[in-house]
């Protein structure tokens, strides 16, 4: 069964992936942040991903840009930016699980503000 696993997490469950596979996200940008975080959406089983979509669930904007890799999540907005590399496919990914957590309707509204030069890599964790 496709997208088994994730029925099985009880924060997704059955009527989580239903709204996966209605869900529209609506990505902004080009580069590896948007491309890495389009490709995780649509592994994920959100119906409509890309710059066209029109009435998006949830909006991602994604950037290469130099600095720190960030990713900030506000009332249905995904913001992320990250120089090219391992840190901008990281970003595309933390933005793909933000946009679905707003999608599936789990997590905060509250803003989270996520800068990924406090991640503790081995760890897998921030402190």
């Amino acid at each position: 069964m496709r997208w088994g696993r994730q029925r099985l997490l009880p924060e997704i469950g059955e009527a989580g992936q239903a709204r996966l596979a209605r869900g529209r996200v609506k990505v902004e940008g080009v580069g590896d942040v948007a491309s890495a975080c389009a490709e995780y959406l649509r592994r994920a089983g959100v119906a409509e991903v890309g710059d066209a979509v029109r009435g998006p669930d949830v909006l991602v904007r994604a950037v290469d840009r130099p600095g720190a890799a960030r990713v900030t999540v506000s009332a249905g907005t995904v913001e992320a930016s990250a120089a090219t590399g391992a840190d901008s496919v990281f970003a595309g990914a933390l933005a793909a699980v933000e946009a679905l957590k707003l999608l599936v309707g789990i997590g905060s509204a509250a803003s989270v503000d996520v800068s990924l030069v406090d991640f503790d890599f081995r760890a897998g964790r921030l402190p």
